[in-house]
């Protein structure tokens, strides 16, 4: 599989990543979990580093299949990005209550990348007036937060700055590539 180093944390990746938008699901429109699970995890076994999710796929449920997706020693091999739900953050307390939700429904005690996600010209605006740069400090350097001086380090990169796009999301390749200023290298 293609290879690709993101700059901002120095770690290799898949040059495919595996999106949990549009997980396999029943007649009843949940999620087909044995499914979806055998997916992610063939991803994985096939060389996908890349896991994206967010609050709201699957009416809040994919970041629930993709935590069970990386039980039993698949997180470790992957690197995990999510997003804040920036419509529903009203207040910035609103912030870490949404990320502890979204770290358990993803069994983990951390995420690669958090995203600010549907991000337009009101909701960047909204979310400078609730001081939104000083959540994502207080998270690169809260050490009870982040696993290690390593997770810390990856923290400090990684963490997405709207003034650099109205975008609604960049990819995380672009990311990388504004963020250093170089292109992604590919192997």
């Amino acid at each position: 599989m293609l290879k690709t180093v993101f700059p901002t944390i120095d770690r290799e990746s898949s040059a495919l990543g595996f999106g949990c938008m549009r997980l396999p699901t029943l007649e009843n429109g949940a999620i087909n979990e044995e499914l979806a699970i055998s997916m992610i995890r063939k991803g994985i076994d096939r060389g996908v580093r890349y896991i994206d999710t967010a609050y709201p796929y699957h009416g809040g449920e994919s970041e629930r299949v993709v935590g069970k997706a990386l039980q039993d020693g698949y997180r470790e091999k992957v690197i995990l990005a999510t997003k804040l739900p920036c419509w529903q953050v009203k207040t910035h307390e609103d912030m870490m209550r949404i990320l502890d939700e979204q770290l358990e429904k993803l069994q983990t005690d951390h995420v690669d990348f958090y995203l600010l996600h549907a991000l337009g010209k009101d909701r960047y605006h909204q979310m400078k007036e609730l001081v939104y740069q000083e959540f994502f400090s207080s998270l690169k350097t809260a050490s009870m937060f982040w696993s290690s001086l390593t997770r810390l380090s990856v923290r400090a990169k990684s963490v997405i700055l709207p003034s650099l796009s109205m975008m609604t999301i960049l990819s995380l390749m672009r990311f990388s590539m504004i963020m250093t200023g170089k292109c992604a290298r590919c192997r």
